[in-house]
């Protein structure tokens, strides 16, 4: 009978760490804000393993779309960022969770605003919250990205361009952000624009 038991929980324990969440199980939170200071957070980084391939690609825009943040970090959760958006405008935010092991690219789009709330009769608190909870969606098929190992180019291998994670064309590299290279052969390649 023990055997019976202890084959049943080692193999509920076997499965249960090759679960996965959807990208559609996700949405994203404020963690912490002030009027010019904001913390978002992604479950995903918890959710999809191995934790450590985790990287999630940052973006924080303006309503007129000018950056406000952007960054891309590795197996973090959080993202913190300062601004001077006033607390009469909502912000977008545009976060991408790529884990090539699991076969993940979930993309998550939202706004943040101010909200105020009442806390006692007479007594005003405002923060940044989520506008819309919206869920994500795994787009790593639609990214298409083959991860190619560095190599030495051949002679007649070249770049034809650069590419961010959502799949727009970039002209202009941005430090500390992951982009699709893009050859003329049709191979692509994650970098992570460095410097």
């Amino acid at each position: 009978m023990k055997k019976i038991i202890l084959i049943l929980v080692m193999s509920f324990v076997a499965i249960a760490s090759k679960a996965q969440f959807g990208c559609g199980a996700m949405s994203l939170s404020v963690s912490v804000s002030g009027k010019t200071l904001v913390q978002l957070y992604h479950p995903g980084n918890y959710l999809i393993i191995p934790r450590s391939e985790n990287v999630i690609s940052w973006e924080i825009t303006n309503k007129n779309g000018n950056i406000i943040s952007q960054t891309s970090l590795v197996s973090d959760a959080f993202y913190k960022f300062d601004h001077n958006t006033p607390i009469t405008d909502t912000m977008n935010v545009s976060s991408l969770l790529t884990n090539d092991y699991a076969k993940v690219a979930c993309l998550i789009e939202d706004q943040i605003y101010w909200r105020i709330r009442e806390v006692a009769p007479g007594v005003f608190n405002g923060s940044w919250e989520i506008l819309h909870n919206n869920v994500g969606v795994n787009v790593y098929k639609t990214l298409g990205i083959n991860v190619l190992q560095p190599i030495i180019l051949p002679a007649d291998l070249k770049i034809i361009g650069y590419y961010d994670m959502t799949g727009r064309q970039v002209h202009s590299l941005q430090p500390n952000q992951i982009y699709i290279e893009v050859y003329n052969n049709g191979a692509r390649r994650k970098i992570l624009k460095t410097k």
